[in-house]
């Protein structure tokens, strides 16, 4: 009793160790399926495994190279071998940081042009009074901006948001574009004068959309009086990037969620191929292994090998049925338990 219940302990233990060794493996492929969507700049061009063998195969190239060329100098295997794994690993250590480097510098991108659409989606239906009444909600969350107060024309329609800009009085105008249109010059002209008649040191005029160039020569021309134009770009590094439009930690959730969903697909699509692949494989070779057991002796022998061959080709079909089925019922209890927690 004592031996069965210690084995029974160390099944629960080796049992434990694996279903951590699982977790590690699946949180360490998420991992890596994200980093390989930033890597590429969400262009499915190779998948994960396509490029840790390229990056194997160079290391090992970089390796034998470095090896057969110290050995021509040095002329010693053991000195060689040493000069090359040291060199791989600082070839390795530049690698992964250039490729850290490119995956921030692509995240940033993507988050940058995701977040914007994103922006422009959302105030896509607003006219140009909520338009103002949301920037002035951006510029009270950031807190740049203070002692903010709204000018309103006769008709009740915002003019200017006057207040505190690094402890000088700033006027800010916002203004909500119509679809393929730009600032011009002409309306910085207005927004300066009307800056200038209320004693106003600078100005900020926010834009949903871009500045032509005549605007932002205009911008960069002046010298009696500060002006500061924000488009999409200035508007994502000022507000949106620091979370006061939208959270941009979900924002980045949901894009690595569609990337891991990609892979998903790309994984199902790959075993589906990988399967019938096997299955064309293994039944021609039952056949052939069939048809040759006739003309030769162990007929019998021939015929199992070639009924195995047979079982495995339809177990491989099976295979990926059940492991795609199995992957479909834990995105949906990840999904429920998401909506739940909602």
């Amino acid at each position: 009793m004592r031996v069965l219940s210690w084995i029974k302990q160390r099944l629960v233990q080796i049992k434990r160790l694996l279903g951590r060794a699982v977790e590690w493996y699946k949180r360490r492929s998420r991992e890596a399926s994200i980093e390989d969507y930033y890597y590429s700049g969400g262009e499915a061009l190779k998948n994960r495994r396509a490029r840790s063998i390229d990056r194997m195969f160079s290391r090992v190239m970089f390796f034998a190279a470095a090896a057969f060329g110290a050995h021509l100098l040095v002329k010693s295997i053991p000195a060689a071998l040493f000069f090359a794994a040291g060199c791989t690993y600082l070839f390795h250590l530049t690698a992964n940081f250039r490729r850290d480097k490119r995956v921030r510098r692509n995240r940033e991108r993507m988050l940058e042009k995701e977040a914007v659409e994103r922006f422009l989606k959302h105030t896509e239906d607003l006219d140009s009074g909520e338009f103002f009444n949301v920037v002035k909600e951006w510029l009270d969350r950031s807190g740049l901006f203070s002692g903010s107060k709204v000018l309103r024309d006769t008709d009740d329609r915002p003019l200017l948001i006057t207040g505190e800009f690094m402890g000088q009085r700033t006027g800010v105008y916002a203004k909500k574009l119509k679809p393929d249109t730009m600032v011009k010059k002409e309306d910085l002209e207005q927004f300066v004068q009307y800056c200038l008649s209320r004693g106003l040191e600078n100005g900020v005029y926010i834009a949903d959309g871009s500045f032509d160039y005549s605007a932002r020569e205009f911008a960069a021309g002046l010298e009696s009086f500060n002006l500061y134009i924000a488009d999409t770009g200035a508007i994502y590094r000022a507000f949106i990037r620091k979370g006061y439009v939208f959270s941009m930690e979900d924002l980045q959730s949901q894009m690595e969620q569609r990337a891991l969903e990609q892979d998903l697909e790309e994984r199902h699509s790959l075993g589906k191929v990988l399967a019938f692949r096997r299955i064309r494989t293994y039944a021609v070779l039952s056949i052939l292994i069939a048809a040759y057991s006739v003309m030769v002796p162990y007929t019998l022998y021939y015929i199992l090998v070639s009924l195995i061959l047979l079982c495995l080709s339809v177990t491989a079909l099976v295979r990926w049925e059940v492991e795609r089925l199995r992957e479909e019922a834990e995105n949906s209890i990840r999904l429920d338990n998401v909506m739940e927690t909602e």
